[in-house]
């Protein structure tokens, strides 16, 4: 649920599942196709690929690279979070129409602030057997004291912090004691959307938004070693397999949630329930 994805990349076609007669795109000022536009034309791409890329030996491979995506296209502007409110409850319709299946909601995005539509939406979400994922947000702000960042901060749904490749927080990375998980989030080679100016198909990026599809990835692998799960269990999975962090970052001790993903670990924990 982001600015869209290119439809037509290699890397991630064969896993963009069809929209036959569909309207993907919640944006109300565009079209009814979810192509990657705004916010430098390659966000919802980019976070994409981290999540669900197929194996590409001229690309990347992505956390879960057999699980399929929907681009479900939204506005992230100020003042326009009626578009995402109905981008989370077609997850919720679709999910009904299909029990057999699971959903996770990946939002590398935050808000101004509350909106009781867009909660009251992640919590049918909730109810409804689905995973939510949220980015924590990129102002480098301790939550608790400073400012909290909406949506992340709801207890329904997974906070997302960044980490670098040495197991410290990003420093854009917001952090406090709302977060719930950490994951890789700078410098994340990824897929990209080509541009008559940009012809690459990959690009590196940094923040929150990175971190979050790592967590949707595994929480997709999860489900798909053991679709019995629900939700609840799968979030509980991702997060008792985590590697402790605070060692490395003395200096935000328990406000980085149980610490970094480690997919391995979540798989094995998964097969044993």
């Amino acid at each position: 649920m982001d600015t869209g994805v290119a439809l037509d990349h290699p890397n991630l076609v064969a896993n963009i599942l069809p929209r036959n007669e569909e309207d993907w795109d919640f944006d109300p000022d565009d079209d009814d196709i979810p192509e990657d536009a705004g916010h430098n034309t390659f966000h919802g791409t980019h976070v994409a690929g981290i999540a669900g890329a197929v194996d590409s030996p001229e690309g990347i491979i992505g956390v879960a690279p057999n699980c399929k995506i929907m681009p479900l296209r939204v506005k992230l502007k100020a003042g326009r979070n009626a578009n995402r409110v109905d981008a989370i409850n077609y997850v919720i319709e679709i999910a009904k129409q299909h029990p057999e299946l699971h959903y996770v909601i990946n939002c590398s995005w935050v808000t101004n602030g509350y909106d009781t539509a867009i909660f009251r939406a992640i919590t049918r979400a909730i109810e409804n057997n689905i995973l939510v994922i949220f980015a924590a947000g990129n102002d480098d702000w301790d939550m608790d004291n400073d400012k909290p960042r909406y949506p992340g901060v709801h207890s329904e749904v997974i906070a997302v912090a960044g980490l670098d490749s040495k197991n410290h927080k990003v420093g854009s990375s917001n952090y406090g004691t709302q977060i719930d998980i950490c994951a890789p989030g700078e410098n994340i080679w990824s897929t990209n959307k080509p541009t008559p100016e940009n012809n690459d198909y990959y690009r590196f990026d940094t923040g929150t938004s990175m971190a979050a599809p790592h967590v949707a990835g595994v929480a997709a692998l999860v489900w798909s070693v053991n679709p019995q799960l629900t939700n609840h269990q799968v979030r509980h999975i991702l997060e008792e397999s985590c590697d402790e962090v605070d060692t490395a970052n003395p200096d935000f001790s328990n406000k980085l949630g149980k610490g970094r993903i480690n997919a391995l670990k979540a798989i094995h924990l998964a097969k044993q329930i």
